[in-house]
C-alpha cells in the first residue's frame, strides 16, 4: 500500500507544506509491524512503532506533480529491528506538529518494502527513478 494523507494534501493546496530544496525539512520514519496507515493522523506522534528518522536530503518537485529527493540512509537501527513500512513526515522539530504526508508498505513495483537491520549497516531507501517517483500530488 502507497498513499498520501489526506490532510497532508490539503496542506500541499494551502502552501503549508513545501516540497522544494529552499522549503521545508522532510523525515523518512521507519515502522515496525504495529505501524499502519489510518487516513485521520495527522502528525508524526500519532503514530505507533516508530524504530527512527532520517533527514530525507534535496527534496525537489520533478516537474509533474511528482516529489523526489536523493535516496536516504537509515543509521542507528538496532540488530534484528524489521522496517515494514516508512512515512514521510515536515520536519518542524516537534512530533507533535510534523505534518504526516507519505506511508508505504510496498515499493513502486508492488514487492514488500520490510528490510532487517543488522545493528551495523545502514538501510538506504533508493526512490524510484521512474516517473512514479516518490509520490504524486
Amino acid at each position: 500500500m502507497q498513499a498520501l494523507y489526506p490532510l497532508a494534501r490539503e496542506k500541499f493546496l494551502t502552501a503549508q507544506i513545501n516540497w522544494s530544496a529552499t522549503g521545508d525539512d522532510f523525515l523518512l520514519v521507519a515502522l515496525d509491524s504495529t505501524g499502519a496507515y489510518l487516513p485521520t493522523d495527522e502528525f508524526r506522534s500519532d503514530l505507533v512503532g516508530v524504530l527512527g528518522t532520517a533527514t530525507i536530503p534535496n527534496p525537489i518537485p520533478a516537474g509533474d506533480g511528482t516529489a523526489d529527493a536523493d535516496d536516504v540512509v537509515f543509521t542507528g537501527l538496532s540488530y534484528g529491528d524489521l522496517v515494514e513500512a516508512i512515512v514521510i513526515c515536515r520536519d518542524t522539530g516537534l512530533d507533535s506538529t510534523d505534518d504526516l504526508i507519505y506511508y508505504a508498505d510496498t515499493q513502486t513495483d508492488g514487492t514488500d518494502i520490510a528490510r532487517y537491520s543488522d545493528g551495523v549497516n545502514p538501510i538506504t531507501f533508493v526512490w524510484s527513478a521512474t516517473t512514479a517517483r516518490i509520490f504524486r500530488i
